[in-house]
């Protein structure tokens, strides 16, 4: 600290002090001094500056350590005394910020059995209670390990369940082997999620007619069905176990990708999930599981508290009701439509999911017709903040599509994957689609010059300041895709620093993303 003395002695300036008057000599010299001392103190200041900035971070580093000192302590004190290379282990992963220990301030702690060595294991079986909110996800079958792997499985659940009484999120992926399932079903009462994916029908099957009562805990249900082959009458009860599950707020189904042939989709269901508690949910995700038609007023009739909807049906699904349905929670809704059935009667079928609630549509669809554009937005009553159409059949140069152009001024997301043309840039640039600054869109080469024309023009106007945009150019079965990104490269380059602007290129088998500052090419 050598550099932080002063420029002149106590005696001196109580000399200054004490004479009446200055001559210019001394008076020129105090007027030195003084600039001297204050940038003295600014030099003073900065130190102070750096030196509070250094103690904040020693005192962040401080607390950090202290909260693994904390866990670590915790686990020594509910193991007793373990061996050293296993509380070796326990150290490097805490270091780590490894997601095995339960970090501080987190309440919840994934952790895959598969990926465990021998000394976790050690440290799981003496310490359960560690082990308060965990994910516990099941490797996909192996041969020939699958035996090994899943005895040792089941004896680690078993050990879980009677050393705490504390409430799991389960995932099992892949698992065929029933030992293992015949022990997450004797304690389902212990699940607050239950994930099962790529599950077959006879483990289904066997789940929808469990007693009610073991998931009177569960709060989100996800299953993903992997095959139809074995889905028979007698493997598909109509009874479920979920229909009186008190806390039962989330559901997700992923049912098997169908294809056309004699057994068509709506003869293929599980007739348990009619009798989900539709009441009570608020986050409701099907995709390709077939409802047959008659059903369908029953289930959305009935979903009133639902607040997100999200559905990747078949034509069959998507048949409008007979009559009204009201869902007053709605803020979220998207629709996705797969190959083999694309004449959807939108108009209908969104009438009565387009309410005043909703607040973000997402649609992908093949075909959607302007009119069902017109009647989406007009029904909306200006409430979207964001909206994600795909269809490539709506147009903007159709007179109903440009009518509804004044109710799109309070997007702030707009994603549109359908073709833009020039004329629609054209628009753009002229204010009539301010909104269309936020958003992605999926342009076409012979619209990529409009587009550049558009950002100059945006640049220009110094809209620049936040301003997000995406734009994805398609070149379709990957002709001409060098010579098109090339062309516009070095014009893009020219757009440096605007804050969220990206540029990605999609081709047949290849991608890519760049923004303005990255010089790969230059």
């Amino acid at each position: 600290m050598s550099e932080l003395h002063t420029r002149e002695t106590d005696s001196e300036l109580e000399s200054w002090r004490s004479t009446g008057t200055l001559p210019d000599e001394t008076r020129e010299r105090v007027h030195k001094l003084l600039g001297e001392a204050v940038q003295d103190m600014d030099h003073l200041d900065r130190i102070i500056s750096e030196k509070e900035a250094d103690l904040a971070r020693l005192y962040q580093k401080r607390e950090a350590d202290n909260a693994r000192i904390s866990t670590l302590r915790g686990v020594i004190t509910k193991t007793g005394k373990l061996p050293p290379e296993i509380l070796s282990e326990v150290f490097t992963h805490a270091c780590a910020g490894s997601q095995v220990l339960l970090p501080p301030g987190k309440r919840e702690c994934r952790w895959a059995i598969g990926h465990v060595c021998s000394h976790w294991r050690q440290v799981l079986w003496s310490t359960p209670a560690v082990w308060a909110d965990i994910c516990i996800r099941l490797q996909e079958n192996e041969p020939p390990m699958v035996v090994m792997f899943h005895g040792s499985v089941v004896r680690i659940l078993k050990h879980i369940f009677a050393q705490t009484n504390a409430l799991f999120s389960l995932t099992v992926r892949g698992c065929e082997l029933a030992v293992v399932y015949d022990t997450i079903l004797q304690h389902t009462h212990r699940f607050k999620g239950l994930s099962l994916f790529a599950i077959n029908w006879k483990i289904l099957s066997s789940i929808m007619t469990l007693p009610s009562e073991l998931f009177s805990n569960l709060e989100t249900l996800q299953i993903s069905v992997d095959e139809e082959s074995s889905l028979t009458a007698h493997s598909n009860p109509p009874t479920s176990p979920f229909q009186h599950a008190p806390n039962l707020r989330s559901v997700t189904y992923t049912g098997h990708v169908f294809k056309p042939g004699p057994r068509t989709p709506n003869r293929v269901f599980i007739s348990g999930f009619l009798l989900l508690p539709w009441e009570q949910l608020t986050d409701l995700s099907v995709t390709f599981m077939p409802i047959p038609p008659a059903h369908l007023h029953s289930v959305f009739s009935r979903c009133s508290a639902l607040v997100s909807c999200k559905v990747l049906c078949t034509g069959d699904l998507v048949i409008p009701p007979k009559h009204p349905i009201t869902l007053p929670c709605l803020e979220k809704l998207e629709v996705s439509t797969n190959y083999y059935h694309e004449t959807i009667d939108w108009v209908n079928f969104l009438q009565p999911l387009v309410t005043p609630a909703l607040r973000e549509i997402t649609i992908r669809a093949l075909t959607m017709s302007c009119q069902a554009f017109t009647s989406l937005i007009t029904r909306s009553k200006c409430s979207l903040v964001a909206l994600h159409l795909h269809p490539h059949d709506i147009k903007f140069q159709d007179p109903h599509v440009q009518s509804m152009l004044p109710h799109l001024g309070s997007l702030t997301t707009i994603c549109l994957g359908f073709p833009i043309e020039a004329s629609v840039i054209k628009m753009i640039k002229d204010g009539l689609l301010p909104s269309l600054d936020y958003g992605e869109w999926v342009v076409h080469p012979d619209g990529w010059e409009a587009v550049l024309d558009l950002i100059d023009s945006r640049i220009q106007q110094r809209f620049s300041t936040g301003w997000k945009l995406r734009v994805d150019l398609v070149c379709l079965g990957g002709r001409g895709f060098q010579e098109v990104r090339d062309r516009y490269l070095r014009r893009f380059k020219e757009y440096r620093g605007i804050q969220g602007l990206r540029l990605s290129f999609w081709g047949a088998e290849e991608s890519e993303e760049i923004e303005p500052d990255n010089d790969k090419y230059p």
